[in-house]
């Protein structure tokens, strides 16, 4: 080999089949369900593709959210997903299956999951908290 690129007679050449077969490949997720709105009975979602957290485990032992999990998912919401799954949430601190979970169980906690729903929704993204409790 020269150590030069070479390039297959198509390639880079306007109205060649390489060419026509991307454009139409683009067109086509273009028209994808998957990036239509969705709409629930009182929710409304810009796109098809949900995304959950999986296991992050980002916040502190006490069961007190954090920045670094408000980071975490503000991350994902600037990707251009339709919704925001976040991880499970404990009701009960004595229902986590593992430590380092934001809980919802004590009304202190309320500001943590303030905070995280008004960043998410200044990226237009509405988040999702499955409740959670394991049996005790």
């Amino acid at each position: 080999m020269n150590g030069l690129a070479t390039q297959s007679p198509e390639e880079g050449i306007p109205g060649s089949s390489r060419e026509r077969v991307s454009s139409e490949r683009g067109l086509a997720m273009a028209k994808d369900i998957l990036f239509e709105p969705l709409q629930f009975k009182n929710l409304a979602v810009k796109n098809r593709v949900f995304r959950s957290n999986l296991s992050g485990r980002f916040d502190n032992y006490d069961g007190s959210g954090n920045q670094a999990r408000i980071n975490w998912e503000v991350k994902f919401a600037r990707g251009g997903v339709g919704a925001i799954i976040s991880s499970f949430v404990p009701v009960q601190i004595q229902g986590r299956i593992l430590p380092n979970y934001a809980t919802i169980d004590r009304d202190d906690g309320i500001p943590f999951w303030r905070e995280l729903g008004k960043r998410l929704h200044k990226q237009d993204k509405s988040p999702y908290v499955p409740l959670f409790q394991r049996g005790i």
